[in-house]
């Protein structure tokens, strides 16, 4: 499946923002590379769009809220209660909103037209839409962010607290959980939204009586693993991120890549009744 040639970041805010454009392009283009050293501000249909010739940052303020349904799916996730974010009163204090699209080649155009990306330009676009990002929520009123990629809805306070990070998995990916008891325990499982972005196939964990703050860490490293080598995707593979465990990864077609959990702190890990 091709990879978007855009991604959109939208700041809920409690008030209307306040953008300097200039300020921005400096910034981005310091913390971009060479890449973006021809990076320019100018406006486009109204809105700042700062411009180099391999992508772009489109900006538009709005003076108004944000209609809630178009956050259905994000907020439909059961990580929000998990984190124990409460997602209704940052929609109903908000009063202003920002839009950030970031797209492949030096202006907006329409999906069909736009160059195609490939993986490190999609990890670029990633990585210039979370900068652009982090930087107008730090300078405005931020009450949360909702990510489009991933459909993750953030709180301003978990959003933050990535900013520094070179390229923060924990936006890009959004584990959606389902918990279910049988048993002496609650079985979780996590469908992890935005995987095949990254590793160019779905990630599902299979039930386990785990718990989310224990397993969530140890997909991330996988993720890591399967981007930094490319060959170990496929099915059958076995590894652990700490004495005492194990986990084995199956491949099941068009379902992606399930993660089983074998073994925790020295012990066998039973199988879902």
């Amino acid at each position: 499946m091709p990879l978007p040639s855009s991604i959109t970041a939208t700041l809920l805010l409690s008030r209307p923002a306040k953008i300097d454009s200039e300020a921005l392009c400096k910034a981005l283009a310091a913390r971009m590379g060479p890449d973006f050293e021809e990076l320019s501000c100018r406006t486009w249909r109204g809105a700042p769009l700062l411009s180099a010739p391999l992508a772009h940052v489109l900006v538009q303020p709005r003076d108004l809220p944000v209609a809630g349904n178009r956050f259905e799916k994000a907020l439909a996730s059961g990580l929000l209660p998990l984190l124990r974010e409460d997602p209704g009163s940052a929609i109903a204090q908000h009063r202003a909103a920002v839009t950030v699209t970031v797209g492949t080649g030096a202006e907006p155009a329409p999906a069909d037209a736009a160059p195609p990306a490939t993986q490190d330009s999609f990890d670029q676009l990633l990585i210039l839409c979370h900068h652009s990002t982090t930087r107008l929520a730090q300078e405005n009123a931020t009450l949360a962010v909702h990510w489009a990629q991933s459909e993750q809805f953030l709180s301003a306070d978990r959003f933050g607290a990535m900013s520094r990070m070179l390229f923060p998995l924990p936006l890009f990916l959004h584990p959606r959980p389902e918990i279910r008891h049988a048993g002496r325990w609650d079985w979780l499982s996590l469908d992890v939204a935005g995987a095949e972005d990254l590793v160019g196939q779905r990630l599902r964990s299979a039930p386990a009586p785990v718990e989310f703050a224990w397993l969530m860490p140890r997909l991330l490293a996988l993720v890591s693993h399967l981007r930094a080598d490319k060959t170990a995707a496929g099915g059958g593979l076995t590894f652990a991120t700490a004495p005492g465990e194990r986990f084995r990864l199956s491949e099941n077609g068009d379902q992606g890549l399930t993660v089983h959990v074998e073994m925790k702190d020295g012990h066998p890990v039973p199988a879902a009744p």
